[in-house]
């Protein structure tokens, strides 16, 4: 009978114990997909709000890179006192750099005009000027230039407006400044976060000490990077103290970085041990009560885990929108999202403090959507509407970035130039959100006009001074020509004559500058066409050849021009006079070619020579005098064959 007894509570045991070891197995499997899903989310809501600083900095860095032209002689100068007054509102911004690729041209840890430390990274700049892409680094640790560890943020730079990408702006991001979108509320205790870059080198923890974290720029532990390598979504890792953790990880597709959640395998232990306690308990009533038990445990522990999931979420929210209030509140301008709903009508689901006013955004109504149209004509100035209209739906339709200038209206009517630039994100519902910034330029756009008008004054009084200096020249001329008409003595009339032939050559150098569109250079090489011209024609030599050559692009300022034109003046007509005695034919070759940064200008003639006094004619003190002035060398070959003399500018 005892064993008979043994036997039957045996058997009225074993549904019992079977039940309890199925349920155990039951809840442990689903706590631990439970569990992964919920590392799973951590990990993902942590990567949006890390993805969320990636952009705020990008978008800041990309304003900058498209708030100065570099193609005018202030551009570099000018972004760089914005790139100062920038990071004084960005205090984990260490540094602001410019290059063309392979050398700085400044570095915002150096006054401007000193001497720069060579690149990090050149390589990386190229890549950027290639693609015309940004690009985000790695985490550096060069102590030798900064002491803390940082990353790079690098964006193209166009010289000007639609002009191909010339140069690189990149900024270096103290690595512990994303140690703080890290430490939110953890799911449990012990939980650890870590941010780490596409070399699987450390950039950030949520549980990093201070700035100073030794761990940062150090490679990541060993099982850590062989779960991110083969991109396995929930794996077991140990980290450097020897502790085990249960790990998921989220790969940030625009930085290549990951963020990594882990929480620790102690925690696993209690929860296993808890669902086995449970499962005893419930073993002992009957097996419908443990099964409608389990059965609520299970949709209980669901809720809890959604509950939980939405918890992280909306902490993530709000301490992003935190953060966006805090830097839109120090930002020189607005912060907005825009999106464009498939219905084609456009709203506003944020708008900066500052901005609400500025765009006349006042009130729940004006941020309801409207169509785009509609929206235009309330804030943009009629001159620009069709413009703002054609460049965001073409934004829309292609994913590219819009950036525009224009006019919008204020409250009171007046209208105020904003440069806006708008980063496209496609969203699953089918519309499409900009997240913007836009800067005031309206003070910009007013100095702007300003300089344009006094540039066309300053034209003008130019021509005015020219016509004036080319008269006066005229007039002298004409007195010359009543002095000569009195004179019996030829050499005194042929001295004024040569007179009368420098002063025509400077005024028509004069009369070409004030007629033509460009009062800064002039085209010599037709200057030397008409000279050559005027004296065959007074010498009336129709057997004597002149021909002229050169690069017909060539320009030069006033001052090289008006020597080049009198010294080609003074040689031609040396020529004429003293390199074909008699009848004797011949050819002179006139020629004015650019030579690096100089130019060369060549007075040949196939005549008798020079004589051996040649040196104190006065065309030659001439010459050389003229030479003298604009810093240039003057060489003479002579012969049998002719001469020919060879003036060269530095």
């Amino acid at each position: 009978m005892p064993k008979r007894a043994h036997l039957s509570f045996l058997a009225a045991l074993l549904p019992i114990l079977l039940f309890s070891a199925i349920m155990v197995l039951v809840l442990d499997n689903h706590q631990r997909k439970a569990l992964d899903r919920t590392i799973q989310e951590a990990a993902r809501t942590v990567a949006a709000s890390i993805d969320g600083e990636i952009i705020r900095n990008l978008t800041a860095l990309e304003t900058l890179a498209t708030s100065s032209r570099l193609d005018t002689p202030a551009g570099v100068e000018e972004l760089y006192h914005r790139c100062r007054s920038i990071m004084a509102t960005h205090p984990n911004w260490i540094n602001v750099l410019l290059s063309d690729g392979e050398r700085p041209l400044f570095n915002m840890r150096f006054a401007l005009g000193s001497r720069l430390p060579p690149l990090l990274d050149p390589e990386g700049n190229k890549a950027v000027i290639a693609t015309a892409l940004p690009a985000i680094g790695g985490v550096f640790r060069a102590r030798d230039r900064q002491s803390d560890p940082f990353v790079t943020f690098r964006v193209p730079v166009r010289a000007s407006i639609g002009g191909p990408v010339t140069h690189v702006l990149s900024i270096g991001i103290r690595a512990w400044s994303f140690s703080e979108p890290l430490r939110l509320d953890e799911p449990g205790q012990g939980w650890r976060f870590a941010l780490i870059d596409g070399d699987l080198r450390l950039i950030a923890r949520s549980k990093s000490p201070d700035p100073g974290d030794d761990w940062i720029g150090t490679e990541a532990a060993a099982t850590l990077g062989d779960g991110i390598r083969n991109n396995r979504q929930v794996f077991p890792m140990v980290n450097r103290d020897g502790q085990r953790f249960l790990a998921g990880a989220r790969r940030l597709r625009r930085a290549g970085w990951t963020v990594t959640a882990a929480a620790p395998f102690e925690m696993i232990a209690q929860s296993s041990r808890r669902n086995l306690a449970l499962a005893a308990g419930s073993g002992v009533f009957a097996l419908a009560l443990a099964a409608w038990l389990g059965s609520s445990l299970i949709s209980s522990m669901r809720r809890g885990h959604a509950a939980e999931s939405r918890l992280i979420e909306l902490n993530a929210e709000r301490q992003s929108e935190r953060r966006l209030d805090r830097i839109a509140g120090d930002f020189p301008g607005l912060i907005l999202r825009r999106v464009l709903h498939p219905d084609g009508r456009l709203s506003f689901p944020y708008v900066s403090e500052g901005g609400r006013s500025l765009l006349n955004l006042n009130g729940e109504a004006a941020l309801a959507p409207e169509t785009v149209e509609r929206v235009a004509e309330r804030i943009i100035a009629p001159e620009d509407r069709q413009a703002w209209i054609a460049t965001l739906r073409h934004s829309a339709r292609t994913l590219e970035p819009a950036i525009f200038e224009v006019r919008i209206l204020a409250r009171d009517g007046r209208p105020t130039w904003v440069r806006t630039v708008a980063r496209p994100t496609l969203q699953a519902d089918g519309s499409v959100a900009w997240d913007s910034v836009a800067l005031d330029i309206n003070d910009l756009k007013l100095t702007q006009a300003e300089l344009e008008l006094r540039l066309a004054e300053k034209d003008t009084l130019l021509r005015e001074v020219h016509h004036r200096v080319k008269n006066n020249l005229q007039a002298i001329w004409g007195l010359i020509q009543v002095e000569r008409s009195r004179m019996r003595d030829p050499a005194a009339r042929d001295c004024l004559d040569a007179i009368g032939q420098r002063l025509s050559v400077i005024g028509a150098i004069h009369e070409r500058f004030y007629a033509s569109g460009n009062l800064r250079s002039i085209d010599c090489l037709r200057q030397l066409a008409d000279l050559s011209e005027a004296l065959a024609a007074r010498r009336e030599r129709p057997d004597i050849r002149v021909g002229v050559s050169g690069d017909p692009d060539l320009t030069l300022d006033l001052d090289t021009a008006l020597a080049v034109g009198l010294m080609a003046s003074e040689l031609i007509d040396n020529c004429h006079r003293h390199a074909f005695p008699g009848d004797r034919p011949g050819t002179i070759r006139v020629s004015l070619t650019r030579r690096g940064g100089g130019v060369d200008l060549i007075v040949a003639d196939d005549g008798v020579g020079m004589p051996a006094n040649r040196a104190t004619g006065i065309g030659t003190i001439i010459v050389e005098a003229l030479a003298a002035q604009i810093e240039a060398t003057v060489s003479i070959e002579t012969g049998a064959a002719g001469t020919t003399v060879t003036i060269s500018t530095a």
